[in-house]
């Protein structure tokens, strides 16, 4: 859970960034404040998330776990300016070429406490990746997959990799 005050702040930035929309990501909901486009369309009919759109992130009425900020022309800009302005307090991830997550955990952290929750080993984990998001998780699986649809510069980090989740699962 964030830390409100420094959600809301982090939302305000977002929302201030040019052509950027935020998405406030509650346990089961997606909170939007639209400023420039109809993310709300995106997120429900391509996605298909469940979306409540709000006047400000104030407005959101549950524990916020992440913040995202959306970014049609491309969010690896925002790495620089944003990610490195709230460096320290949340971790910043590229999620796909027009989102940059910010969250306190990343999924590293989550993979760790799920390991130590079922009493498995890190090392006996396989993880299966397509964005920066996933290089913590990534790092700490003993069998690290990769998307054959990620970058190039993420493809040359694993040698694993593959074009269908559902062809590596079957040849377990």
């Amino acid at each position: 859970i964030m830390p409100r005050a420094r959600a809301v702040a982090l939302c305000r930035d977002i929302m201030a960034a040019p052509g950027c929309e935020v998405l406030i990501s509650g346990a089961d909901m997606s909170y939007l404040c639209p400023v420039h486009t109809d993310l709300s369309r995106l997120m429900r009919e391509e996605v298909g998330n469940r979306v409540t759109v709000l006047r400000a992130p104030e407005d959101v009425r549950e524990d916020i776990l992440k913040v995202s900020a959306y970014c049609e022309a491309g969010a690896a800009p925002l790495t620089a300016t944003l990610g490195a302005r709230w460096q320290g307090e949340f971790a910043a991830a590229l999620g796909g070429e027009c989102w940059l997550d910010l969250q306190l955990a990343d999924k590293g952290t989550g993979l760790r406490g799920l390991c130590a929750a079922l009493g498995v080993a890190p090392a006996d984990v396989l993880a299966i990746g397509d964005n920066y998001n996933d290089l913590p998780m990534l790092a700490l699986a003993g069998t690290p997959y990769l998307m054959a649809t990620a970058a190039p510069a993420l493809r040359r980090r694993f040698a694993n990799q593959c074009a269908r989740v559902e062809d590596v699962l079957a040849a377990l």
